[in-house]
This record gives structure tokens, C-alpha cells and sequence, in this order.
């Protein structure tokens, strides 16, 4: 993946949906999340663009809530669009290289390979081009990272007041992980291994053991979660300049 160094930008779109079933003592529950995801990423500059709306569906698919967040990391400034109003953030560092690195899908990607048993299951066209297609299997440095955010994200849009456990410290030994699935596919350029497409699915189970539970609070709970992931890439080395709107710097 070394080949990623020489890009000086691109753009991607992500489709994400989320669908999580919780069961209680007294009722069980269904929703699902879905976020449409674009973005610009000048690598060389530092600098993004990325607008993310997602909606939270019921289990008859109505729409229970809705947002839309626009960014643009500029320099040393954030400007963010929630729900059409705008505001700015002078950023310092290392705040500012989170804030980046966040919204650099390639990179963070290029890690997950490098760290990752990859097998080639077959050679496919993506967008015209000629590409490896991979299986990914993380190591457990990326495997925890990966279930310590999902699950994060699942605890905090689910119904009711559960406890948000902390998965940072997981191990394989861990109810989460022998609760969990995560599979990659990943297509890679065949001349320059460049990351074209990503499939992503990562499955797993919340329960009081792998939540760490207070005794008394909802003891035969579970939250049964499913992920899906669709990433493209494209525009290498022909982004545009990431111009702000006037409405954002007034």
C-alpha cells in the first residue's frame, strides 16, 4: 500500500445502514440508521470536505429523526453546517490532525490492509478498472477498534437508558468478540494497488456481560446489531480545490 503515499487527493461516498434489535424484559425494539456519507480529501494540503445525513428508521420504517452535518477543515479553522446553521473552530494541534485523519478514509484504510491477513479471491472491474479482489481478516489491534466503535454508535442510538460500556481495553476472550463477525472485501487497482471499493459487515451482540451490567439494571436485556458498509474511491490526483461558502465564514 505504499503506492497511497504518491496520491495527492480524492473523493469517496459511503453508504452505511445500521440495524439494531433490542430486547428487553417487556418489549422488543427494532430501528435502523442509515448515513449517506460524501467527501473531498486534499492529502497533500491537509484539508477535507465531508457532509454526512443519516436517518433513524422504526421497525415499520417511519423516520423517528434526521440530520445533516456539512465540515471543511481548512487550514487551521473547522467550519461545521448542523442542520443549517453554521459555526467556526480555531483548531490547534493535535486537534487538528485528529480532526483530519477522521475524515481520511484512504489512509485509514491502507492500515487496515497493511495490518490484516489478505487472501485474493479474484479479479473483477471497478469503475473501469482491472482490480485485485481481497478478503480482509483484521488483526485484533483493528478487529477491537472496529466493535469498540460500533458498539459505541449502537449503545448511544438505542431506546431507553442502557449503560455505555467502554470496549477499549477487549480482548479475544471478551463476550463481544465471540458475539461478533467482521468481514471485509476490499478491490485493489491490479497496476498501482489502489483501494477501489470496500464492502464492510460487521455483526455482533450487546449483552449485560459484555456491557458490564449493574445488578439491577435490566439484566435480560440484548441488543442484536448489523452493519453494513459500501466505501468508493475516486478522483485520484484530480480533486478540485475545496472552496468554503460565503455563508460559512460570516
Amino acid at each position: 500500500m505504499h503506492s497511497i503515499q504518491k496520491i495527492s487527493g480524492y473523493k469517496y461516498c459511503k453508504e452505511t445502514r445500521t440495524e439494531a434489535v433490542s430486547k428487553g424484559t417487556r418489549q422488543i425494539t427494532k430501528n435502523t440508521i442509515t448515513e449517506d456519507e460524501i467527501g473531498l480529501v486534499d492529502l497533500k494540503g491537509k484539508n477535507a470536505k465531508q457532509s454526512i445525513k443519516s436517518i433513524r428508521l422504526d421497525r415499520d420504517g417511519n423516520a423517528l429523526s434526521s440530520s445533516e452535518i456539512e465540515t471543511y477543515l481548512l487550514e487551521d479553522k473547522l467550519y461545521t453546517k448542523i442542520n443549517g446553521k453554521w459555526t467556526r473552530s480555531m483548531l490547534s494541534e493535535p486537534i487538528r490532525t485528529i480532526e483530519f485523519d477522521k475524515r481520511d478514509r484512504l489512509s485509514d484504510l491502507a492500515n487496515l490492509i497493511n495490518s490484516s491477513n489478505i487472501e485474493v479471491i479474484g479479479i473483477e472491474i471497478v469503475d473501469g478498472r482491472k482490480c485485485y479482489k481481497l478478503k480482509v481478516e483484521p488483526e485484533l489491534g483493528a478487529a477491537r477498534s472496529i466493535l469498540a466503535a460500533q458498539a459505541f454508535a449502537v449503545q448511544s442510538s438505542a431506546p431507553g437508558s442502557l449503560p455505555i460500556a467502554s470496549f477499549k481495553d477487549l480482548s479475544e476472550s471478551d463476550p463481544l468478540f465471540y458475539n461478533s463477525n467482521i468481514s471485509y472485501t476490499v478491490w485493489l487497482t491490479e497496476d498501482k494497488c489502489i483501494p477501489m471499493k470496500v464492502d464492510a459487515e460487521v455483526n455482533f451482540a450487546l449483552t449485560p456481560d459484555s456491557m458490564n451490567v449493574v445488578p439491577g439494571m435490566e439484566p435480560n436485556f440484548s441488543i442484536d446489531a448489523a452493519t453494513e458498509d459500501i466505501l468508493l474511491l475516486s478522483d485520484f490526483d484530480a480533486i478540485d480545490d475545496i472552496e468554503l461558502p460565503d455563508e460559512a465564514d460570516r
